[in-house]
């Protein structure tokens, strides 16, 4: 009975030491090391509709995060996910901004394509005889033009949002910053 306790006590004890582990027991070199390794997530809410005063109508707030690594250095969700071993995570955070990235390059190519085909004129010249001519100008591009500069501002609305979506959660990566700490801790401490 007596080993029996004393069995249990040690496994609590050394499973409380594992789960409990903190900066408190670390020397000041092993601090600095910690805080220089170490990743924190911070929240954040942001507005995609900071491209002029029309687009405040449309303006959308996302609340996501941004990831830090060292006591001020911001990294990127890919290098955050990469950093903490879920590649998985990390390819979909790359492929999510490469298909942002172009739905904005294509909206903007839209968009100032078909504001130049918009105003493009056409003159037809009528001869009404005895040396007198009629001229009419028309746009005859001004709708196409029209809807290609609309459907471009909406890619770049849309690519923006996109942009601005985290792959995962708040809670989820603080949780995985938490778990990677935790390794960092086990692994000075050894």
């Amino acid at each position: 009975m007596k080993n029996t306790i004393i069995l249990v006590l040690g496994l609590l004890l050394s499973l409380t030491s594992i789960y409990s582990q903190s900066i408190e027991n670390l020397t000041s070199d092993q601090k600095k090391e910690f805080n220089r390794r170490k990743l924190t997530v911070e929240k954040v809410s942001e507005s995609s509709g900071n491209m002029g005063w029309y687009w405040g109508f449309f303006a959308k707030k996302v609340d996501t995060w941004r990831a830090f690594k060292g006591l001020a250095n911001q990294i990127e969700a890919e290098e955050f996910f990469r950093i903490t071993g879920y590649t998985e995570e990390a390819n979909k955070v790359k492929k999510t901004l490469e298909d942002a990235n172009g739905k904005i390059g294509l909206g903007w190519v839209l968009y100032l394509g078909g504001l130049v085909a918009s105003i493009i004129p056409e003159t037809e010249t009528e001869d009404l005889g005895y040396g007198y001519t009629y001229d009419t100008v028309t746009y005859p591009y001004f709708l196409p033009g029209t809807i290609a500069w609309a459907g471009g501002l909406w890619l770049v609305y849309d690519g923006m949002l996109k942009k601005l979506k985290p792959v995962a959660p708040y809670q989820s990566a603080a949780d995985i910053a938490e778990e990677y700490n935790k390794g960092i801790i086990a692994e000075i401490t050894r």
